[in-house]
């Protein structure tokens, strides 16, 4: 699980957490901009740092999952949603929405102009796929709208 951080070394709102089992093993995120001016060097450096001994003594042990030979199918969604409501906390219940959902993908984060006070916009792409068939886009869509209305009830998004 990853969240929003705020490393010292790294730039406000463009820093996250990284999180396993409820455990912090790392972080990443871009130069803080002060920083990188101190040091003289470009601001567009980005680190990563990851503590591996947690994630190797972990006690699960990895299953192989083959491939679905069927196609999987996109949806984007763009909502508006309050700042304290959390990246993972959106995946979760989307991924809550069906046992279809087989991948949820932030792709866009965006604060300022537009944009009311105490929210932000957010991009996200959920891909649904089958195992055993093909998806339709009737059902699809279906699927897709139920999970936008529970996000609705549960965290108050609104469309962008």
């Amino acid at each position: 699980m990853i969240t929003e951080d705020s490393e010292p070394v790294l730039h406000p709102g463009e820093a996250a957490a990284i999180f396993h089992e409820n455990e912090k093993v790392g972080f990443l995120g871009r130069l803080n901009p002060s920083l990188a001016r101190e040091c003289d060097v470009p601001e567009d450096i980005f680190f990563l740092e990851l503590h591996l001994e947690p994630l190797l003594s972990s006690t699960g042990t990895p299953v192989y999952r083959e491939s679905s030979p069927f196609p999987g199918v996109r949806r984007d969604l763009s909502i508006v949603v309050d700042e304290t409501t959390t990246c993972a906390e959106l995946i979760e219940e989307i991924r809550k929405g069906s046992a279809l959902v087989t991948d949820v993908t932030v792709f866009d984060l965006y604060r300022g102009e537009h944009v009311p006070k105490g929210k932000r916009s957010l991009a996200m792409s959920v891909l649904f796929q089958s195992r055993d068939r093909t998806l339709r886009d009737e059902e699809v869509d279906r699927i897709f709208n139920g999970i936008f209305q529970k996000l609705v009830k549960k965290f108050g998004v609104q469309p962008r």
